[in-house]
């Protein structure tokens, strides 16, 4: 009996050793599964893009005329050729006057030649009389800040590349526009106290631009400017429209300014018997041989009813320098 039970032990122990070893290199948690046929796999999620912040408003014109200094007038030269235009800055062929009448026209343009360079039809309106146009050539791309303004104003001490950039920038529909020639050289380079659009239903949309421009281009502005932008504006937050104040009429100079300019005019003169009443060496009157009866340029004033406003303003501005 014994001998059974030590072959069936002895056959168990053969079983035991009989297969495979298992492996034991890798513990089974950490051993990877494959995984079932079309079983979907787990993935990354996908990065949710943030949509970008909505732009900031533009501050209010009220806000940008405040950030808008009072000045005076430069008395540097202006010279228009240092302002260079029209450029075509992306060579395109189509230079700055192009780009305007193609972003402003109402419906599509039509071009000279195949080229598209120039352009010889379209639809505009007038955003300072109203009319309606087709025909470019009667149209003037208008700076609502004119050039020589814009020198008088903070533009003197510029280089030639910055008048460059402002007289041709494009990025600001405001800047540049395109007017009837007739309404663009009523206007010269006149500031809105002295000059508005004849279009009055237009004139509240003129003065924010001007001083959209102004703030953005940090020009200054004169104090009779300045005081019409907010008075404009006061006028356009009631729903009126702005008008430009008739000018105070010039006080008539006293008779003691009048024989001041007049006695400034005679110092002035370096010759002989300045005018009629003097006496010459000889003691006699100068009459007809004084420098006021033989006339010519550097002949003096030697009588008030001769002073003109312009002699006025000059001797006043003699004095202030």
């Amino acid at each position: 009996m014994r001998a059974y039970v030590m072959l069936f032990a002895s056959l168990l122990g053969c079983a035991t050793t009989l297969g495979p070893a298992p492996d034991t290199s890798t513990p089974p948690a950490l051993r990877p599964r494959p995984s079932a046929e079309g079983q979907p796999q787990p993935t990354t999620p996908a990065r949710i893009e943030e949509p970008d912040p909505p732009p900031a408003p533009d501050p209010a014109p009220r806000a940008l005329l405040e950030r808008i200094t009072i000045g005076t007038a430069s008395e540097a030269d202006y010279d228009r050729r240092r302002w260079k235009h029209w450029s075509d800055a992306d060579g395109d062929c189509q230079d700055t006057r192009q780009e305007v009448l193609i972003a402003e026209s109402v419906r599509p343009v039509t071009f000279r030649s195949d080229r598209r360079c120039k352009v010889s039809s379209g639809e505009w309106t007038c955003p300072y009389t109203g009319e309606t146009i087709t025909d470019p050539s009667k149209l003037d791309i208008e700076h609502v800040i004119p050039l020589a303004h814009a020198h008088a104003y903070g533009a003197a001490t510029w280089s030639d590349e910055q008048r460059e950039q402002f007289a041709n920038s494009l990025d600001a529909s405001e800047h540049l526009m395109a007017v009837v020639a007739s309404a663009n050289r009523s206007k010269g380079a006149k500031a809105p106290h002295e000059w508005l659009p004849s279009e009055r239903s237009l004139r509240c949309d003129y003065v924010e631009d001007w001083i959209r421009i102004k703030a953005r281009w940090e020009l200054t502005a004169s104090q009779a400017e300045h005081a019409a932008l907010s008075r404009y504006l006061d006028a356009c937050d009631r729903g009126d429209v702005p008008e430009v104040s008739a000018p105070e009429p010039e006080l008539e100079p006293s008779e003691d300014l009048l024989r001041a300019v007049v006695e400034a005019s005679i110092a002035g003169y370096d010759g002989n018997c300045p005018c009629p009443y003097h006496t010459m060496r000889n003691g006699r009157r100068c009459g007809k041989h004084s420098a006021y009866s033989r006339g010519g340029g550097d002949a003096p004033l030697c009588y008030e009813r001769d002073v003109t406003p312009e002699h006025v303003e000059a001797f006043r501005r003699g004095r202030t320098q």
